[in-house]
């Protein structure tokens, strides 16, 4: 268990550096990214760590957690108005993901140049299909905006660019680099359990990219 736990703390230091650079670059004290940590770790007890057929409890979160219960209670609630989801970046991404899976708007290996307006096999019925309660509008600006689609003509749209990478807005494109390292670390997380079938995970090494 000790050899465990020092590989983890030798893992986490050199994963926390990169984060702790950023967290710095932007003005984030440690004082605020350790009670982002208390959330972090009150959630994942309360949603991951249940006993079947028994409610998690306060106290239970707290002796999982090494908070108090205390702490579990006020931070069970923080963030709600505190650390809003950018859900116009997640949006922008699920009508990508739609774009490129749904056979409604995707064919021939390819995804289909889109009609703006339309009740099927339009941008509109993409959105509304994908996106929730961001208006079309919004989304299409959005990616027009990260370069993701262009315009074929008045009428009608093309993706050109399969990933969505925000250019000009530094919040969304953190979110979404805080979206993939989620994934990446899930997938982590469950090619370390033991049982678990495991997920796909490769690293490239290729000396021949230009820097």
């Amino acid at each position: 268990m000790q050899e465990i736990k020092k590989a983890l703390a030798y893992a986490v230091i050199k994963m926390l550096k990169p984060l702790a650079r950023i967290l710095i670059r932007h003005g984030i004290s440690h004082k605020e990214f350790s009670e982002y940590a208390k959330k972090a770790f009150i959630d994942t007890a309360k949603k991951d760590f249940t006993i079947p057929g028994k409610k998690q409890t306060h106290a239970r979160i707290a002796i999982l957690t090494g908070l108090s219960r205390k702490e579990v209670i006020k931070f069970s609630h923080f963030g709600k108005h505190q650390i809003p989801e950018n859900s116009q970046t997640n949006r922008a991404i699920r009508v990508i993901g739609g774009w490129l899976s749904d056979p409604e708007f995707f064919s021939d290996s390819k995804p289909n140049v889109l009609m703006i307006h339309g009740k099927s096999n339009s941008f509109h019925a993409l959105v509304k299909k994908y996106s929730g309660d961001i208006s079309a509008n919004a989304v299409l600006d959005e990616l027009l905006n990260s370069g993701s689609i262009t315009y074929v003509d008045n009428s009608s749209i093309a993706l050109v660019d399969f990933g969505y990478t925000p250019d000009a807005n530094i919040a969304e494109k953190i979110n979404v680099v805080g979206n993939h390292m989620s994934d990446f670390l899930d997938t982590i997380d469950n090619n370390l359990t033991k049982d678990a079938s495991p997920y796909f995970q490769r690293e490239v090494i290729y000396s021949g990219i230009a820097c």
